[in-house]
């Protein structure tokens, strides 16, 4: 078992959307104007994912004019040029991002189905999110959770020598998220290892194409969101 920790840091200072507004020391990230726009809401943890961290926001503030929601997921590039994007899901550089039903691997969409059925556009006010790296030999793979429940691996193949970052989206519904402690998510995740989503192309450079699952685990990272009150602006 891997020791596990919250991350003590904030949101990255400096990459972030164009629409998005820090304050708090950087431990709450607001997305400006969501009524004129549904994207331009990214940002990152305010450092790499290390072995055993863990790193919890909760959701503040969501709007009712958009479809879509929140995207999650990990980056193996420079935050200041992946923030660029116009969405998470839209970058085009090493990364898994989950958005509605889909895994986006390198912003090439495939299904990706959760074992409950939902997606994250399901997600209601107090629903929680979970994003974990879990580490396995020298590979790794992303598993999801809801309300504190393992919903399956949703991405593999993911190199455990390179830096990876934490990617939260403010996208759709979502305007405001804080970053909180996170220790307690930990609690009913006893048996992530049993449940699997279907296999996601990996980004990893191979030229065999049924290697699917090639896992590179080198960090236990869980993002957790919670989902707050509904509000109108």
């Amino acid at each position: 078992m891997e020791p596990r920790y919250g991350m003590s840091g904030g949101f990255h200072a400096s990459a972030r959307g164009p629409s998005v507004r820090l304050s708090a020391d950087n431990m709450t990230a607001c997305r400006l104007q969501p009524r004129a726009g549904y994207n331009g809401g990214m940002v990152f943890a305010s450092e790499p994912i290390r072995l055993g961290e863990m790193f919890t926001v909760q959701i503040d503030r969501i709007v009712s004019v958009w479809c879509g929601s929140i995207e999650v997921g990990l980056v193996q590039a420079d935050p200041l040029v992946a923030c660029q994007f116009p969405s998470a899901s839209s970058i085009e550089l090493p990364c898994w991002v989950l958005s509605g039903e889909y895994i986006y691997v390198n912003s090439q969409r495939h299904p990706a189905t959760l074992t409950s059925g939902r997606t994250l556009d399901d997600l209601q006010p107090d629903d929680t999110l979970g994003l974990k790296f879990v580490r396995d030999g020298d590979k790794a793979n992303m598993q999801i959770y809801i309300n504190g429940d393992f919903e399956g691996i949703c991405a593999r193949g993911i190199p455990a020598d390179v830096a990876t970052w934490a990617v939260i989206d403010m996208y759709g519904t979502c305007q405001q998220i804080s970053v909180v402690p996170a220790a307690a998510q930990f609690d009913s995740a006893e048996n992530e290892e049993t449940l699997l989503l279907p296999a996601v192309i990996s980004n990893s450079e191979t030229s065999d194409s049924q290697r699917y699952a090639l896992v590179y685990y080198n960090c236990s990272y869980l993002l957790c969101l919670v989902m707050g009150a509904t509000t109108e602006v």
